[in-house]
């Protein structure tokens, strides 16, 4: 399934005088019915100190969202600060669906800071897997320019290329490339450190920290994908890219099973094998068990070598078998003597195992629906191979 926006706000919070941290909240609505949601807040900091030794907690409907690993940047003395917070929903206990809060706090500041501005962009995804490394870039690295840009590497339309861009005021983006999903901007700010200048004090304002902008923008994936923010020519700007991948979706084709597969497990005492969940694990990377080229998103997943493996939706309810065959990675000579199971989660309860010389079954009961399971078969050869493989079990109503 395509990585696609489900929904998107955002907020901006003035923290005035010489306080040293501070907050935004911003509401957010996903969908129950959703899969594979996957939500991502995008931190502007603007301020006059350095903030190198600021910390940053996210928490999306009271459930701690995690910082990008890499994602965080700073420029301008380190008096700017960028970084995203995700979340994937698949694998919580209690996924924070529904009408929720996204509170970001700040703290740690230097006690001169004077004031500050924190801007804070969600947005959510659907059908999101995964997320992939940070691309970053800053002023302080790229020096001033009229293109606040940031290039992605990513793979196909099905994947979601995410740009999210920051400019310190005076300066404002004038025009953008992709889809904007959430725009914040302080320029509010500015104007009212304009007017003080006048003599109009009505309206609150820090002189030193006025304000900033913080947007978000998003595209289906490619080769490479490039995200751009039009603004003056300045150094004052900063920018995170990164690519979702699309979570696998049901595999739909019937596979044809061998009659000597069938009678041999019936020896073992395993179930008869059903066609939807046999799978003969493919020989070459890249390529079903048909023979035929896999195409370039969903129906699968992929193994680390490649290899293409199953998703199976399963109904909570449904007691049933889930059969491997193993014939394309053995030798004539070396059949299977014993296997193991294992799974990510205890929601999903191993009933049974048995295997064939060449095939490996697991009967699996339980599950959650809309969380994602991994299932890890462990065959051992009478030469003492030790072969592993893993499919993937997503809890669904029938």
């Amino acid at each position: 399934m395509p990585a696609l926006p489900e929904s998107a706000n955002h907020n901006i919070n003035e923290i005035a005088g010489a306080a040293t941290s501070g907050a935004v909240d911003v509401d957010i609505v996903a969908s129950p019915q959703s899969p594979s949601l996957w939500a991502t807040a995008s931190i502007y900091l603007k301020t006059n100190v350095d903030t190198s030794g600021a910390t940053l907690t996210v928490t999306y409907g009271g459930v701690e969202m995690t910082e990008k690993a890499g994602a965080r940047t700073y420029w301008d003395g380190h008096k700017n600060l960028l970084t995203v917070f995700e979340l994937g929903f698949n694998g919580l206990e209690s996924p924070p669906t529904g009408s929720k809060t996204v509170h970001a706090a700040v703290s740690g500041l230097p006690s001169d800071s004077g004031g500050f501005w924190i801007l804070c962009d969600v947005v959510v995804y659907s059908g999101v897997l995964s997320s992939g490394d940070p691309v970053v870039v800053s002023g302080d690295t790229a020096g001033a320019q009229t293109a606040n840009s940031v290039t992605v590497p990513s793979v196909s339309e099905a994947h979601r290329v995410v740009t999210v861009h920051a400019i310190r005021t005076p300066n404002l983006f004038s025009a953008h490339n992709l889809s904007a999903r959430a725009i914040t901007s302080g320029v509010y700010a500015y104007i009212a450190y304009l007017l003080s200048l006048l003599g109009y004090n009505f309206f609150p304002y820090v002189v030193s920290a006025s304000g900033g902008e913080l947007l978000v923008q998003d595209a289906p994936g490619a080769s490479t994908v490039t995200g751009t923010c039009t603004q003056p020519s300045t150094a004052q700007w900063a920018a995170i890219g990164f690519s979702l991948t699309p979570a696998p979706v049901v595999l739909e084709a019937a596979l044809e099973i061998p009659m000597e597969t069938t009678a041999s497990l019936s020896i073992h005492r395993a179930l008869t094998p059903v066609a939807e969940r046999y799978w003969k694990i493919p020989a070459i990377p890249g390529i079903m068990p048909d023979g035929s080229e896999a195409p370039l998103a969903g129906q699968f997943i992929k193994a680390a070598d490649g290899i293409i493996m199953p998703l199976y939706i399963k109904d909570p309810g449904d007691v049933v078998e889930y059969t491997l065959d193993w014939s394309n990675h053995l030798p004539d000579d070396d059949p299977i003597v014993a296997v193991s199971y294992s799974v990510t989660n205890s929601e999903l309860i191993i009933v049974s195992s048995s295997f064939t010389e060449i095939t490996t079954q697991v009967i699996l009961s339980g599950c959650v629906t809309g969380v994602s399971y991994g299932v890890t078969a462990h065959a051992t050869t009478e030469h003492g191979r030790q072969l592993d493989r893993t499919f993937r079990i997503v809890g669904g109503q029938n």
